[in-house]
């Protein structure tokens, strides 16, 4: 057993202490893609005894460029089910707990409250701000990351005092709703971030339980690397006192993260199919694009609301999700009943491959 772990056994900052204390760890892990699959790879490898990994989430070839936990043969597959297999062949000394469902206020809670520590491997701001609340909720820490393009930003927020991520973010930053589908990112960055990431998890383990002082995580500290041009700095974050993370009593929204956080509810493309009577289709792209193509049915922009009804349920559709997502949020707002649909037209060309006109 200990020669699995002989490397780091050595390593003074460790010991026979540390992997012990690593051993009786339980770290949960939010997101299995492109964060998740290296943050877990090396949770696992470095025995971090329980590991919880939740996500709703099917593996889609277009995953396989930055998440690395899966295969080809993979694809279609639960990427919760697929990590708990992968992860315990690396390591079957770990223990795994497999939540397939989607983090909500409902269900976030009861699943965060068995586990040390928390890490954040979304790449949606809703899901960061229940994260963020659970943490601060539950008095527990919580690893952050994010990516987008060339650049990455890694931090530790305490829970049990500030700062925490909605000192940096007050509110959700709506003009950057776009997530890596839309804004795009280099494979390997995630795999960088992700890495730091469990490097963080597995610092403030030794730091916390062995008392190893010269191990210093990013605690309150966000580091923020910019590989193109590799260069890396690090900020000191400060609590605001009007936060929720500056108050002795706290409690977790009831309400949806997306409502909380003023993002609209999304649909798929099989709610959409299997709905009865069908609901309108609204195509917010541009007219060249609607012209070029279009699904059958699809009435065009938000320019001309002459066909909508507020009585009827609205789907609304763009070229990857996020356009509609800010149109849903103006129609909702309107009081007509719309949903955003998920992974836009390019995922309904991907998995349904039906022919459009």
């Amino acid at each position: 057993m200990e020669s699995r772990y002989l490397r780091q056994i050595v390593l003074p900052e460790v010991g026979e202490a540390g992997q012990k204390a690593l051993s009786q760890a339980k770290v949960l892990v939010v997101g299995a893609g492109g964060l998740g699959s290296p943050c877990l790879q090396y949770l696992a490898a470095a025995g971090v005894g329980t590991i919880g990994v939740v996500d709703d989430d099917v593996v889609d070839i277009s995953n396989l460029q930055r998440q690395v936990l899966f295969s080809t043969n993979d694809v279609g597959k639960s990427k919760a089910s697929v990590a708990g297999t992968t992860l315990g062949a690396l390591n079957p000394h770990v223990k795994f707990q497999l939540f397939q469902e989607r983090l909500t206020s409902e269900n976030a809670l009861e699943i965060g409250s068995s586990f040390d520590i928390i890490v954040d491997g979304t790449d949606n701001f809703n899901t960061k701000f229940l994260l963020n609340d659970v943490s601060l909720f539950l008095r527990k820490p919580l690893v952050y990351g994010s990516i987008s393009r060339f650049e990455g930003q890694v931090g530790i927020f305490e829970g049990k005092n500030g700062p925490c991520y909605r000192c940096l973010y007050p509110e959700p930053p709506r003009s950057q709703i776009a997530n890596c589908a839309e804004q795009g990112v280099f494979g390997a960055v995630p795999g960088v971030v992700g890495s730091m990431q469990a490097l963080e998890v597995l610092k403030w383990i030794l730091f916390q339980k062995k008392g190893q002082e010269d191990l210093q995580p990013l605690i309150g500290k966000i580091w923020c690397a910019d590989f193109k041009t590799m260069h890396f700095h690090t900020l000191s974050l400060s609590s605001r006192s009007d936060c929720l993370c500056s108050k002795s009593e706290r409690s977790l929204p009831a309400s949806e993260p997306e409502k909380a956080c003023g993002v609209p509810p999304q649909k798929t493309w099989q709610d959409y199919f299997q709905s009865s009577p069908r609901p309108l289709l609204l195509d917010v792209r541009s007219a060249e694009e609607y012209e070029e193509y279009h699904l059958p049915e699809a009435l065009w922009g938000l320019q001309d609301q002459g066909g909508l009804s507020k009585s009827r349920e609205i789907y609304v559709y763009c070229s990857l999700g996020v356009r509609s997502l800010q149109a849903c949020q103006d129609l909702r707002s309107r009081g007509y009943k719309a949903f955003s649909l998920k992974g836009g037209l390019a995922s309904f060309i991907e998995n349904e491959k039906l022919t459009i006109i």
